[in-house]
């Protein structure tokens, strides 16, 4: 199974990330600046996607909250997108 990690986090990224970690599926490990999940880049994005979601509707579209997820989340959208990033990582099993 591949793992993808988004670097280079804030440390309000972090923060946000470690306290949503319960509703985070595949998160193999939150660390200082990043965030390592089992599985690729399109499950990843749909994971932080559903969860900027629902604090978006729970806290609001200005709670520090949302705004620390959106920029996590268009990190790894615009990776997908432009087919890469130095910000995300994807590797595949065994490598």
């Amino acid at each position: 199974m591949a793992t993808t990690t988004i670097r280079q986090l804030t440390r309000p990224n972090v923060i946000v990330l470690n306290q949503y970690r319960d509703q985070l599926d595949g998160v193999i490990e939150i660390g200082a600046t990043y965030i390592k999940f089992f599985g690729n880049a399109k499950d990843t994005f749909e994971t932080l996607r559903k969860l900027k979601d629902h604090v978006h509707a729970t806290k609001g579209g200005r709670s520090f909250e949302n705004r620390s997820l959106v920029a996590v989340v268009n990190k790894i959208d615009k990776a997908i997108h432009e087919g890469g990033s130095k910000h995300v990582v994807v590797k595949a099993e065994g490598k």
